[in-house]
């Protein structure tokens, strides 16, 4: 079984590369990081030339990929475990559901939604994070998807791509007792896609 759910708002040779990150993003994760203990040495590892724009920059502001990438480059050298970053990345969908994830939650105390439409959802949620990239969403099984993200310069790091792990869990979790995130690896390519498989019970 294998049905297409969301497809890529363009093919994927035309597909715009991520140039944005909204500073929602990048504030509720410094946020995440002072919450445990982590603030001081990120603080110390990012680069100082974007240091005052990730710290003072309200929410709801587009940023250049390049702050994003100063600010997942010091995440990642923080050297911190899948799990933690795991829960990080629920962490950061629970504060930016205000104006992330407010769509999901709402459609979570409607009867009969399931996964299948949290899912059907993600690409409105993705275009206010980031401008450029996107992402692709198949039916596997009953309860199996996989999603596929292309275009995103963030997708180079390992805490990027793990905290997403967690965001989709996040979008996930309203609708079933239990689900599970995991990343397929890929070989790298210019277009830094990346593969999740999300099963649900």
């Amino acid at each position: 079984m294998r049905e297409l759910l969301v497809d890529f708002p363009s093919p994927r040779a035309q597909l715009p590369p991520c140039t944005s990150v909204r500073s929602t993003l990048t504030g509720s994760s410094i946020l995440a990081l002072r919450e445990r203990g982590h603030f001081e040495k990120w603080k110390s590892l990012v680069d100082p030339a974007v240091r005052e724009t990730l710290l003072f920059t309200p929410a709801g502001v587009w940023l250049p990929i390049a702050v994003g990438i100063a600010h997942y480059a010091a995440c990642e050298r923080l050297g911190l475990s899948q799990d933690e970053i795991l829960d990080m990345g629920n962490a950061v969908a629970r504060l930016t559901q205000q104006t992330v994830l407010s769509l999901a939650l709402k459609l979570a105390n409607e009867s009969g939604t399931t996964p299948w439409t949290a899912l059907a959802y993600c690409p409105r949620l993705w275009a206010r994070l980031y401008e450029g990239s996107g992402i692709g969403i198949w039916k596997v099984g009953p309860k199996d998807a996989e999603l596929h993200v292309l275009g995103n310069g963030l997708a180079r790091f390992m805490y990027w791509r793990t905290a997403l792990s967690g965001i989709v869990m996040a979008i996930v979790s309203p609708f079933a007792r239990k689900a599970y995130v995991r990343e397929v690896p890929v070989r790298e390519a210019p277009d830094h896609p990346v593969i999740y498989r999300i099963a649900w019970a």
